[in-house]
């Protein structure tokens, strides 16, 4: 069930909730790289066990908190809506997989960004679950990064927007940056390629995969059964111990405009499939109700994954960051009875 955990917005991480810090970026430096550091938790120092953490499931231990700030202001405030861990409506035994370690929920229900935010909200979850996996990693000119009591912070919208610019400044999806414009300021949304280029920028191994639906005017679940098989793919299966899972973080997933956080993968007792999404446009009940996707659901013609590549290291050189700087997509056709390219199908 969903509590109503209002009262603690603005506390102190403790419990089975964080309140997630959104932090403003000072002007991007000359090497906007990423770094490592050693960020040492408050309770490491001083020889505690820190807060106690929720439970963890196959669905990554879900918290949903649905924190923000007016990025109008550079006063933190926590966003009154906090969710309970994410669990309801989903039946444990019936996902396949899902990403490890933990992913917070950033909403536009009901804030300045509703209609189109949801790009730079599901670019701050996986930013969030990145940071849960690595928190030795400082981003966004320390926007994004575990401060030393523990808490995730990233960069608000505001922030994000200027390091896009900032990113295509840099020459980084420079075809992109012509078609979409100035973005700092206006409520122009961002998808896949964008949030590639943006977490490229900060040195990162990001991808993006284009599905394009080829088997005539009438769409029927092959689209959705692609997705889904590739969705299976990047989590890898869930073995009995989770503990030797390799990290996987979720995957961006646009489409006609929209975009959501994949989670994971749920199977009915039918042997029906869908994907687990945490959707910026939805809160409280409404995300929950509707995380299960079904494959059938997915009918549009075009479909782009946005995601980071853990393996051998989520960090990239030099070399290979300035080769980033183009953002070409591994191309997937689907027709009524093949799917064909690469991108791990």
């Amino acid at each position: 069930a969903l509590q109503d955990l209002s009262h603690i917005a603005g506390a102190a991480r403790g419990g089975m909730v964080d309140v997630i810090e959104i932090l403003e970026s000072p002007s991007p430096p000359a090497s906007p790289a990423a770094k490592r550091t050693r960020v040492p938790t408050a309770a490491a120092e001083a020889g505690g066990a820190g807060p106690v953490a929720a439970p963890r499931t196959y669905l990554a231990g879900l918290q949903a908190i649905a924190a923000c700030i007016d990025d109008a202001s550079s006063t933190r405030s926590a966003f009154p809506r906090a969710l309970d861990v994410v669990r309801a409506r989903v039946d444990e035994g019936s996902v396949l997989t899902a990403a490890t370690g933990e992913v917070d929920f950033f909403t536009s229900f009901g804030n300045f960004d509703k209609k189109w935010g949801c790009g730079y909200r599901n670019v701050q979850m996986l930013l969030s679950a990145l940071l849960h996996a690595e928190p030795a990693l400082v981003l966004f000119g320390g926007a994004a990064r575990v401060d030393d009591g523990g808490t995730v912070c990233v960069p608000s919208i505001k922030t994000l927007q200027q390091w896009l610019e900032f990113a295509w400044g840099g020459g980084f999806d420079v075809a992109g940056a012509a078609q979409v414009g100035a973005v700092v300021g206006t409520d122009e949304w961002v998808g896949a390629t964008e949030a590639v280029a943006l977490l490229r920028h900060q040195g990162l191994k990001a991808r993006v995969v284009d599905f394009e639906w080829k088997g005539g005017p009438r769409r029927q679940r092959q689209m959705g059964d692609a997705l889904v098989e590739f969705a299976k793919r990047h989590f890898g299966e869930v073995p009995v111990s989770p503990e030797t899972r390799q990290t996987a973080l979720p995957l961006l997933l646009q489409w006609e405009g929209h975009s959501v956080s994949v989670v994971g993968v749920a199977r009915s007792r039918g042997g029906d499939e869908s994907l687990l999404v945490l959707d910026p446009a939805l809160a409280g009940a409404y995300l929950t109700s509707r995380m299960k996707r079904p494959s059938t659901s997915f009918t549009a013609a075009a479909y782009q994954f946005a995601y980071l590549d853990v393996a051998g290291g989520v960090l990239v050189g030099d070399a290979e960051r300035e080769e980033g700087k183009v953002v070409s997509s591994e191309l997937v056709l689907v027709w009524r009875d093949r799917v064909e390219g690469r991108g791990g199908i």
